[in-house]
């Protein structure tokens, strides 16, 4: 029956495996130097790989993720514009008259000017491009369809034989 690696001796031989391959070490050699076998190293170098690729996986995700509470948050952003864009607004000027040492004379005229706004465009958009953006990030949209054309020009050399 093989013995059994302390978890420090496997985590230990599973880096320097995965190191030495990247230095173009050969199994064998890494086994050698090791002292453990080639069927080992093998193992050790498969682990480090699955390893290395969840944590890839993980890093996506948590980068997704932090992309997507962007996108809501751009989205949110721009619906709350929107809604604030929509209503009436009141402006309201006024005139005052000034005498000759420039103190205000009663009766300023004012004139209040009300505008009923249907809400700004541009945040819809916004908003519109924020969908879009996660639909894309979330891969719910169905695949585009694209056609690839290419030309072919084939060229065809006659030699020449000999003696004709």
């Amino acid at each position: 029956m093989p013995r059994q690696r302390p978890d420090a001796t496997k985590e230990a031989h599973r880096a320097t495996a995965a190191e030495k391959t990247l230095r173009g070490w050969t199994q064998q050699r890494i086994a050698d130097e090791l002292g453990i076998s080639v069927m080992q190293v093998n193992i050790d170098l498969r682990t480090a790989r699955a390893e290395w690729k969840k944590q890839r996986e993980q890093s996506i995700d948590k980068w997704a993720a932090e992309i997507l509470a962007k996108y809501l948050e751009l989205y949110r952003i721009n619906m709350e514009a929107y809604e604030r864009s929509i209503g009436e607004t009141r402006k309201e000027t006024r005139r005052v008259k000034r005498g000759k040492d420039k103190e205000e004379i009663p009766g300023a005229e004012v004139t209040v000017t009300t505008e009923e706004l249907n809400g700004d465009p541009r945040y819809l958009a916004g908003a519109a491009d924020a969908l879009r953006q996660i639909r894309a990030l979330l891969g719910l949209d169905a695949p585009e369809k694209s056609e690839v054309k290419a030309e072919h020009t084939i060229r065809v050399i006659e030699e020449e034989k000999p003696g004709a």
